[in-house]
């Protein structure tokens, strides 16, 4: 009955499969906080009272900071952390609006997710039972990932409250209620709603990007696999071999062809919402590392990890693509081909020419997603909390 409920809760696209039933807790965190866009029955007017109270809840953040960090007698740490709280609650409706701009390139990935790579996995079932167990740990990961800021602040703020120390969750965010009961509790669980939100809308469509590339890998390695022909046998003749070849061949083909479209596709959905990530990193890292100058915070400290790990995943996965590319092409040109007949070596030509284009993640200002991608973000907050820490 319970996981009939969860169902009922989150439809996807296409048929269910074992991997919506993974995916069943960020589809359903997706689903409370309304851009759940795999449901075909989502659209913005039906789920527009859930973006108001969002948006309202965000610009009430937005105030109480703007109210702290104007302030003359702010410290340069208060205002960092309040630029940081700031920064989080602007990136979070993009990169909604890029969520629900691409919808529906996102729901075909989706589907060829489930139906064309998965089924190009399903022919290894060591490659399939690894894949789904490495999508369950992203999932887990993904919990720890958003509960550790949230908890880390829920954690300091019980705390105090306990001991009789009321104080605001955020010392750069004001509640904008007094500090007496019930409006001290009501504060508390708006500035939770708050944190709770954008951990989980920043975080889940990330991990969204993590699992379509981990399903991408996978699939591209049992694709490499079909090309690892074995040698022609002692009692095979040379023409049976060349077909058994062409047959590796032709199957090769068919099942490129069909990775090339969903990286295509891939790269047309993530050019924005790769940027986004990047940028945030970029600058909320500076922030905090400006409020971590003036003392270890325990309740901002987890905040780095999160910011490492996003910058780590878009960078990771995109010298993955690379990679996964220069694999196939390794296996491509140690092809026997000269064992193919003369008409089918021809085909072989035309497919080496194919497979030789370049092809990698690209942001929207044309920045190739790989590691040195990361080294560039993290070398850039770093100068930045430089300067800014020599002239404060």
């Amino acid at each position: 009955m319970r996981f009939k409920i969860l169902e009922r809760l989150t439809p996807t696209v296409g048929d269910r499969t074992e991997i919506d039933d993974i995916m069943s807790v960020p589809l359903l965190t997706q689903r409370l906080l309304g851009h759940q866009v795999l449901d075909p029955r989502w659209t913005l007017r039906r789920f527009l009272p859930y973006q108001l109270v969002i948006a309202t809840l965000f610009v009430y953040v937005i105030y109480g900071t703007k109210i702290i960090i104007s302030q003359p007698e702010a410290r340069i740490d208060v205002i960092a952390e309040g630029l940081y709280t700031v920064l989080t609650a602007l990136i979070c409706p993009f990169k909604l609006a890029c969520l629900m701009y691409t919808k529906e390139t996102f729901r075909q990935l989706y589907i060829m997710l489930k139906t064309t790579l998965y089924k190009i996995i399903q022919k290894d079932l060591k490659t399939k039972e690894a894949v789904l167990k490495e999508n369950r740990k992203v999932v887990f990961a993904l919990l720890w990932i958003v509960a550790l800021p949230f908890w880390s602040y829920q954690v300091v703020a019980l705390k105090d409250y306990v001991t009789g120390n009321r104080r605001w969750m955020s010392d750069a965010t004001d509640t904008l209620l007094p500090m007496t009961s019930p409006y001290y509790e009501l504060g508390w669980f708006f500035h939770s709603a708050f944190f709770a939100a954008a951990c989980c809308i920043v975080m889940v469509i990330d991990l969204w990007f993590v699992v379509l590339m981990l399903y991408f890998c996978k699939a591209s390695e049992v694709v490499v696999k079909i090309l690892a022909v074995d040698r022609i046998q002692p009692d095979e003749t040379p023409l049976a071999y060349a077909e058994r070849l062409d047959r590796s061949l032709r199957k090769f083909y068919k099942n490129h062809i069909k990775l090339v479209k969903f990286t295509l596709k891939l790269s047309e959905m993530w050019r924005w919402m790769a940027l986004i990530p990047l940028m945030n990193a970029a600058m909320s890292i500076c922030n905090i590392l400006l409020v971590l100058s003036h003392g270890i915070d325990l309740k901002f400290v987890p905040h780095i990890f999160p910011l490492f790990c996003e910058v780590f995943v878009y960078s990771y996965f995109g010298e993955q693509l690379k990679s996964k590319m220069i694999e196939i092409r390794t296996a491509l040109l140690e092809f026997d081909w000269t064992s193919l007949v003369k008409k089918n070596r021809q085909h072989y030509y035309i497919i080496v020419l194919y497979v030789s284009k370049e092809f990698g993640l690209k942001t929207a200002v044309g920045h190739d997603l790989s590691l040195v991608t990361m080294s560039t973000v993290l070398k850039s907050s770093y100068q930045a909390f430089t300067v800014m820490n020599t002239v404060k």
